[in-house]
């Protein structure tokens, strides 16, 4: 492990990256992962994953590859931004740099319409609207293998994740 590689796990279930989550070595960019979550906020004004608990929010983000949907409207330059900030591979996510550099540039080529839709002051809410849900990317398919109607918290490997090593709980 090397001196930027961590383990213990910190931080708020919704925001977390997926590694962070399972328990896994982690480095700076499950901070990437983090920002991605807060600029999706900041344009949602909402948590992520709102209608779950945290421990589901978690478990759908760890196990299931989950993100929050993106509101009607967003931007294509902010959806990819944040997509290339929220990838499941720690080594596919933007690094801090390239994420100023981006950002600089967008500042300079969003148009004023979609300007205006990200000052929004009431944001852009997903999860209260009833099905006017857009997301920028297809959703990640599972094998047909497990029982899918199971609900999520009985699934002995998911309960594993958060069960602090050395605790001595199963």
């Amino acid at each position: 492990m090397t001196s930027e590689e961590h383990t213990a796990e910190t931080g708020t279930y919704r925001w977390m990256a997926p590694e962070v989550i399972r328990h896994e070595s982690y480095s700076s960019k499950a901070d990437v992962w983090s920002f991605a979550v807060v600029i999706w906020q900041l344009i949602t004004r909402e948590e992520p994953f709102s209608k779950l608990s945290q421990i589901e929010a978690a478990g759908m983000v760890a196990l299931e590859q989950a993100r929050p949907p993106f509101p009607k409207g967003t931007p294509k330059d902010v959806c990819l931004l944040i997509e290339r900030c929220w990838k499941e591979n720690p080594n596919d996510r933007m690094a801090s740099d390239a994420i100023c550099i981006a950002l600089a540039k967008m500042e300079r080529t969003l148009d004023a319409s979609d300007n205006l839709w990200l000052q929004e002051p009431y944001g852009h809410p997903v999860y209260d609207l009833s099905k006017s849900k857009v997301v920028c990317r297809p959703k990640p398919t599972t094998s047909g293998s497990e029982n899918k109607s199971a609900p999520i918290t009985r699934n002995r490997s998911f309960m594993k994740m958060f069960a602090r090593k050395g605790s001595g709980g199963k």
